[in-house]
């Protein structure tokens, strides 16, 4: 990662080790919702902050996209429209008192409104103040979010030193539109995912997508019999028993459908 000139500098006869024990870690402020709207860019975010905690020469500050008001003032954030005028206030308090300590600013994005209430400030705030700003852009509607809305999209998207994204599909879509990004992908943390092995193999299917019409894709196998394994998530559960010829014709199981609210599959 590239950012601005590191502070206290020792002179150029004190060498590549003094260099290391006297600069300063490179301050970089992540943007992204917390884990009171747990979805993909929460998680994602909060992975990535806890290993780069572990690199000594960077410091990370973090920013929620949703910050929690004071106790006091928190039954705003339970009405509809008013939320959204007092969050966006919060989160701009926030961006405006830690912005002058960083040196890079990294703000996670989905697309259309969202887009404009939380990268947007963030990105033509970081610039104004000079800092690096990278935008982490993910969101499958891309291209939707460039067509429609190019007067809102295009002049911040210029503003920014790099776009990164998690796929080349969305480098692809970037691309058509003249703009450069760089896929980085997701990384996996495989010390959490448990194995045992199985004397015998059973299907167990978990879609926690959100149940969002645009971007479920149901999974359709044939439902012979009751009583045959589902994942559950807990949260809102709703479970869809569907009947199709399978491609392989052969019966599986039943297809749970769930909309996670706090906590992830670990099965």
């Amino acid at each position: 990662m590239t950012g601005p000139a590191i502070l206290d500098k020792p002179s150029p006869a004190a060498g590549t080790a003094a260099t290391r024990t006297t600069a300063r870690p490179v301050r970089v402020c992540i943007l992204a919702p917390s884990l009171d709207i747990l979805g993909g860019q929460a998680i994602v975010a909060q992975r990535l902050i806890q290993r780069l905690r572990q690199d000594p020469e960077l410091e990370i500050t973090f920013i929620p996209h949703n910050p929690r008001l004071p106790w006091i003032l928190r039954h705003l954030q339970r009405i509809k429209y008013v939320r959204t005028i007092v969050t966006s206030m919060a989160y701009v308090s926030l961006i405006l008192r830690k912005f002058p300590r960083q040196d890079v600013i990294h703000v996670f994005s989905a697309s259309y409104w969202s887009f404009l209430l939380a990268p947007t400030p963030a990105i033509l705030i970081g610039r104004l103040m000079g800092k690096r700003v990278i935008l982490n852009y993910r969101s499958g509607q891309l291209a939707a979010h460039l067509e429609k809305w190019p007067r809102t999209t295009m002049p911040v998207l210029r503003r920014v030193d790099q776009i990164i994204v998690p796929s080349s599909f969305l480098v692809g879509v970037f691309a058509r539109f003249g703009v450069a990004a760089e896929s980085v992908f997701n990384f996996v943390e495989v010390e959490r995912i448990p194995y045992r092995r199985r004397e015998q193999l059973k299907l167990k299917l978990c879609e926690a997508i959100g149940l969002d019409p645009k971007r479920t894709k149901r999974i359709v196998i044939d439902a012979a019999a009751d009583g045959l394994p589902t994942i559950y998530v807990e949260g809102h559960v709703m479970i869809e028993k569907l009947t199709h010829e399978s491609r392989a014709g052969t019966v599986f199981g039943a297809v749970a459908i769930v909309r996670a609210q706090s906590q992830i599959c670990d099965q």
